[in-house]
C-alpha cells in the first residue's frame, strides 16, 4: 500500500440467523481509510490490531484512538445485530418485549 493514493477501506460484518426453515442474513458495514502509518495508542476494547490503521470517515486519527463516545456515535455505520434485531422485533412484535432501535 505504500504508493497506493486511494486508501478507502471498510468493514463488512455479517450475521446470519436460521430458524430451522429460512435463512437471513443482515450485514453491517463502517467506511474509512488506511492509515500510512501504525498508531502507536493501544485500546483495551479493540478487537483487532487494525484499529490502528484505520481511520474511519469523519475522524482524522485512527479507531485505537477515538474515545468510546465517538467510536459509538460514528456516522455512516450499520450494525448486523442491529439490523437482526430490528428484523426480529418487525417479525414478532407481539411477543417480544424489547422495542425497536434506530
Amino acid at each position: 500500500m505504500e504508493k497506493v493514493e486511494d486508501r478507502y477501506c471498510y468493514f463488512l460484518e455479517c450475521l446470519t440467523y436460521y430458524d430451522g426453515e429460512e435463512i437471513q442474513v443482515f450485514y453491517g458495514r463502517a467506511e474509512g481509510i488506511l492509515s500510512k502509518n501504525i498508531s502507536q495508542v493501544d485500546n483495551d476494547k479493540k478487537w483487532s490490531s487494525l484499529w490502528k490503521v484505520f481511520i474511519p470517515l469523519g475522524y482524522d486519527r485512527p479507531q485505537s484512538e477515538l474515545t468510546e463516545e465517538e467510536r459509538n456515535n460514528r456516522p455512516n455505520v450499520t450494525h448486523a445485530f442491529l439490523e437482526f434485531r430490528n428484523w426480529y422485533y418487525e417479525k414478532n412484535k407481539e411477543f417480544v418485549k424489547v422495542k425497536r432501535l434506530d
